[in-house]
């Protein structure tokens, strides 16, 4: 029968016995379906895709926000009629009088939210001294006057509180030098990499808060991890804030930056390997030892070295390292620059000089084709009138260039603005991935980012030097595919890769032999299927995989739309066992997945996943960091 009346039923605002707001009050079965936001109720609107009713308040009370432990308040910050679960801000330190802190640190108001700080900014000035109860610098008493103290102590005033009209101060001051509360540690895990250490494992990792290459040891017992400092932290001690036998020896002063594209290999004899980027040199760095004992040198200082750095101990014991060396000028070409995969490899066991090491070109990348954007170095500027690059040299020019303009060649010239994100270069040999048999030959997996693919370059043994090069490409043209390829090589000439997908959004794993002809290709997981968001999950990116004793493949991945760490282990062909390590638990504690690696012990045997976890609204202190787990079987 048709109906007479297709309307849903009055509006919010009608107290009508049939109005959607009235029947779900009531109880009375199924509500009717919205179709516009007059059907709900007050503080209310209508989803018209699924014609239900939502709350346009996201809380009611504190209680009700996901990460109410953490700081989150209900409350209406926007001032638009409606509460939401906001993070309560500061402006300054008073707000922050009710912070609890630990004795020797004072409540401050940091980028926003109360923590506890070091009192008085870290010191006061040589003939004030610093008073922790109210925070503030006051000129020495004269009991104090000559009290010098060694760095990372400052000269703490305590008084009995007796205070003298007559003279307006406090008298029976004493006097004594306190230590300075440590530095924070930082924010230790991009671009993290680990390897096998014996009883433990061993990381390398870039410090983001203070631009540090990290060194760090994980208890085997425990899983927790003691990071120590192995190159960034300044030799001066002009900005001594801290305590002198806390991290970086209290020293807040910037040092150079170092330490992304960042790898670790620990050899037979238990010495850790380092390779990694130095921003401010633009350099290809190396570190040998272990713990607070490193020798450190540069391997290569080519204009851009060091970039996406693999590196690996080969069946010889040498080191040998892949990397890009990128915006390489050609010689009597203005307009021309060059990228390359390269390898360096050692002359000794141990390398501790530039000189142990030769370098070998393997594939090159004209970039005199691309834009500015992929041919001009940090600090380089584009000329407007040719696209050449140029390093600007404003004290060449006396007055100031005016906007859009730069100093080149001892004159102000238009120069093109550079755009405000550079995406990955296009560029072939990102993200190589290098393994080697007991013959010496090497393998390097690599992503072409000019066409999108993945493909394996072969060095034959036993000299990877002088070796015969050929290159295999290993995806459909058609599809970009390839992005994070993880290579894991068996002495014996079993080859396994794992690689993103991006056109499927799927992670996928092949099966080789030594000539690399295919024994096994498979899809693990697809996102497009996942109906999280439209056209699919992006699912799989950043492969850790290892190879086990009894032949079991093990993939570590992450899910960057939801931000999860997740694990895969084959149980036979085409079938794989998945499941999520961490990001689904019930109280956000961030995402997860990211430089994610994967190793086993000397035996082969009990796998171990670094992660690094991002915790964007963790309040009042960063919760970024790396995480140690141990997968399932």
């Amino acid at each position: 029968m048709a109906c007479e009346d297709d309307t849903v039923g009055p509006d919010k605002n009608d107290s009508g016995a049939g109005s959607i707001c009235e029947l779900r009050r009531q109880d009375a079965g199924p509500a009717p379906r919205c179709t516009m936001d007059e059907d709900c109720c007050e503080r209310e609107a209508c989803n018209t895709s699924t014609g239900i009713c939502y709350a346009l308040d996201a809380c009611q009370v504190d209680s009700d926000c996901p990460q109410a432990a953490q700081g989150q308040i209900c409350r209406d910050d926007d001032m638009d009629g409606y509460k939401d679960c906001v993070f309560d801000r500061c402006e300054d330190d008073d707000e922050c009088a009710a912070t609890p802190c630990p004795q020797d640190q004072v409540p401050a108001c940091i980028s926003g939210g109360c923590a506890c700080g070091i009192p008085c900014q870290g010191g006061c000035p040589q003939s004030q001294g610093c008073c922790i109860p109210d925070d503030t610098c006051y000129p020495l008493p004269e009991a104090c006057m000559g009290l010098t103290c060694p760095p990372g102590q400052f000269v703490s005033i305590t008084t009995p509180g007796a205070w003298d009209t007559g003279i307006c101060e406090f008298t029976g001051e004493s006097c004594r030098c306190e230590r300075l509360p440590p530095l924070p540690v930082g924010d230790i895990g991009l671009y993290s990499a680990m390897s096998s250490l014996g009883q433990g494992q061993a990381l390398s990792a870039y410090n983001n808060t203070y631009g540090d290459l990290m060194f760090g040891r994980v208890n085997a017992s425990t899983q927790e991890i003691s990071w120590s400092f192995v190159d960034g932290v300044p030799t001066t001690t002009t900005a001594i804030t801290g305590d002198i036998d806390g991290p970086r020896s209290g020293n807040s002063d910037p040092g150079p930056d170092v330490g992304i594209y960042t790898d670790i290999a620990v050899d037979a004899s238990g010495t850790a390997h380092i390779a990694y980027h130095d921003r401010s040199t633009r350099s290809l760095k190396y570190a040998v030892g272990l713990d607070q004992a490193w020798q450190i040198h540069v391997v290569e200082s080519a204009p851009v070295a060091g970039l996406y750095s693999d590196l690996i101990i080969a069946p010889n014991g040498r080191p040998m390292i892949t990397y890009l060396a990128h915006q390489l000028d050609v010689t009597g070409q203005p307009l021309a620059r060059r990228s390359v995969l390269r390898i360096a490899v050692a002359s000794t066991n141990q390398p501790s000089q530039s000189s142990d090491w030769t370098t070998r070109d393997l594939l090159e990348t004209d970039l005199s084709g691309l834009g500015c954007a992929d041919r001009c170095r940090d600090g380089e500027v584009c000329r407007n009138s040719d696209d050449r690059c140029f390093a600007p040299n404003p004290s060449a020019c006396p007055n100031n260039c005016p906007s859009g303009n730069a100093c080149i060649e001892d004159r102000c010239q238009p120069v093109r603005t550079a755009a405000p994100f550079r995406d990955l270069p296009k560029v072939s040999g990102l993200w190589p991935s290098a393994g080697a048999l007991s013959d010496g030959t090497v393998y390097i997996a690599f992503f072409d980012n000019v066409d999108q693919s993945l493909s394996i370059l072969r060095i034959a043994g036993p000299n990877p030097l002088t070796g015969a090069v050929d290159v295999t490409g290993m995806t459909d043209p058609l599809e970009d595919s390839g992005r994070f390829p993880d290579l894991y090589v068996l002495p014996g000439g079993e080859i396994h890769l794992a690689y993103y997908n991006d056109t499927q959004r799927s992670l996928e794993y092949r099966q080789l032999d030594a000539n690399l002809n295919i024994a096994a290709s498979e899809r693990v997981v697809t996102g497009l299927d996942s109906g999280v968001v439209p056209g699919g999950s992006f699912v799989g990116t950043d492969p850790a995989m290892v190879v086990d004793s009894v032949g079991a493949v093990r993939i570590a991945f992450q899910d960057s739309t939801l931000g999860l760490l997740r694990y895969a282990r084959r149980t036979g062909p085409n079938t794989w066992a998945i499941r999520t390590l961490r990001g689904d638990e019930a109280t956000n504690e961030g995402s997860f997945g990211f430089y994610s690696d994967q190793v086993l012990d000397s035996n082969r045997e009990n796998p171990t996943v670094s992660t690094y976890r991002y915790w964007l609204s963790a309040l009042p202190d960063p919760q970024n960091g790396v995480e140690i787990l141990t997968p399932p079987e």
